[in-house]
C-alpha cells in the first residue's frame, strides 16, 4: 500500500494571515502626499534654467539651436540638422558660430 501523501506546510502561518487582514498596509512603503504640489510657481527647480544659458532665454534662434540639440539627443539627427540649417541661415554672431560647430558635429 502506498504511503499517504502529506500536504505541504503553508507558506504563511495562519496567525500571520489573520494579522495582515487587520492591518492591510503592513509592509507597505510610506509616501508623503503632502509634499506634492500642482502649483507650477511653487517649484524650487526651474528645468529651463538647466537647459539654456541666460543669453538663450530671449533669442529665438538660440532657443531653436537648443531644440536642435535636444532632437539630436533623442536620436532625431535629421530633425536636428534641419533646425541647425535654419539657424545658420537666419542667425549671426555667436549663435551662428555655435550652430555651424554643431552642424559639423552632426556630419
Amino acid at each position: 500500500m502506498p504511503a499517504p501523501i502529506e500536504s505541504p506546510e503553508p507558506a504563511t502561518a495562519p496567525a500571520t494571515l489573520h494579522a495582515n487582514l487587520h492591518n492591510p498596509n503592513e509592509g507597505m512603503l510610506e509616501f508623503d502626499m503632502g509634499a506634492l504640489s500642482i502649483d507650477p510657481d511653487s517649484r524650487s527647480f526651474d528645468a529651463q534654467d538647466s537647459i539654456a544659458p541666460d543669453d538663450e532665454d530671449e533669442d529665438p534662434l538660440a532657443t531653436k539651436l537648443s531644440l536642435a540639440r535636444e532632437f539630436h539627443a533623442i536620436g532625431d539627427t535629421d530633425g536636428a540638422r534641419a533646425l541647425v540649417k535654419e539657424v545658420i541661415a537666419e542667425a549671426d554672431g555667436a549663435v551662428k558660430a555655435r550652430a555651424e560647430r554643431f552642424l559639423a558635429e552632426l556630419s
